[in-house]
């Protein structure tokens, strides 16, 4: 749905014959009556697709706060933070 509304909204003509003469009373063109319909057939269709990808990016967001260096982190017993271990490094 999302691709058909984009076309009909984009068209630079009128695609239904039907509608050519039907649009009149309400103040339309013809082409803008179908602009009109295909900006509801696309946006709403967008929608379920921006839902999907905001559930997904929360999802990365909440499992990116326990996962640091691709390592779950264990808490420390008496809850403070370990300093991180470097190895070789000269000690003064």
């Amino acid at each position: 749905m999302g691709l058909l509304g984009a076309l009909i909204t984009f068209a630079p003509v009128p695609l239904y014959a039907a509608h050519l003469a039907s649009t009149g009373p309400f103040g339309l063109s013809a082409l803008e009556d179908q602009q009109l319909a295909g900006l509801l057939m696309w946006v709403p269709a967008i929608l379920p697709n921006i839902a999907a990808a905001l559930t997904c990016l929360l999802r990365v967001v909440r499992q990116g706060e326990t996962v640091v260096g691709g390592a779950a982190r264990a808490p420390v017993a008496g809850g403070a933070a370990r300093a991180p271990v470097v190895r070789g490094a000269a000690r003064a």
